[in-house]
């Protein structure tokens, strides 16, 4: 057996603290810290790509119905636009936008991880940047389509038109309700967002 050595007459001793003045090193937060600096730039890019979703649903029904694309605005600031004229089937080309805003980032996301499943054959989960990416889009069109019955009818943008064009409200509220409660549940699992699904360690979509 090994005896105790001098100078170590008491060996359940803390050993003493790192770092000046004997205070102990804080641990660092670079993980936290650097989700806190790329959030704003994460959600610009999401918003741009919101916006672009959004737009093309516009142009596709323009296209599939007959009407005209004059010209698509996506400034870095504000909101988008399409113009169509002759528009032959304006409430099919209104609902474009927001239908193919909120379903297509959720398609993708669906064959992606259709296309890991297929791969690992072990339960692929969907890459979380995407996971983001889809619900915010849920989020931002459901919300823009789903308060819309506030507007009046004829009043500005998608939600407007809508009314105008004879949409009934419920079917506005439904919609923007549908499109919120799925992407919440995609925000769920995402691993950064949901701190009790990081601790449990519950199984990714």
């Amino acid at each position: 057996m090994t005896g105790v050595t001098a100078g170590d007459k008491n060996p359940s001793a803390a050993p003493p603290a790192s770092g000046h003045g004997g205070r102990a090193k804080l641990p660092a937060a670079g993980p936290r810290l650097r989700a806190l600096l790329l959030a704003p730039f994460l959600v610009y890019a999401s918003w741009l790509g919101m916006l672009a979703t959004h737009e093309f649903g516009h142009v596709l029904h323009a296209w599939l119905s007959g009407g005209q694309v004059e010209r698509v605005l996506l400034p870095p600031l504000g909101f988008s636009q399409t113009i169509v004229w002759p528009n032959p089937h304006e409430r099919f080309v209104a609902w474009g936008g927001p239908a193919w805003g909120a379903g297509l980032p959720l398609l993708a996301a669906a064959v992606v991880r259709l296309l890991l499943r297929r791969r690992r054959r072990d339960g692929g989960h969907v890459p979380d940047l995407l996971k983001f990416f889809a619900g915010f889009c849920l989020i931002a069109n459901g919300g823009y389509i789903g308060t819309g019955w506030f507007a009046r009818a004829g009043g500005a943008g998608d939600a407007g038109d809508l009314l105008r064009l004879g949409t009934p409200p419920w079917v506005m509220v439904a919609f923007g309700a549908a499109c919120l409660v799925i992407g919440l549940a995609l925000w769920h699992h995402v691993t950064w967002l949901t701190r009790a699904h990081r601790r449990t360690g519950c199984a990714r979509a």
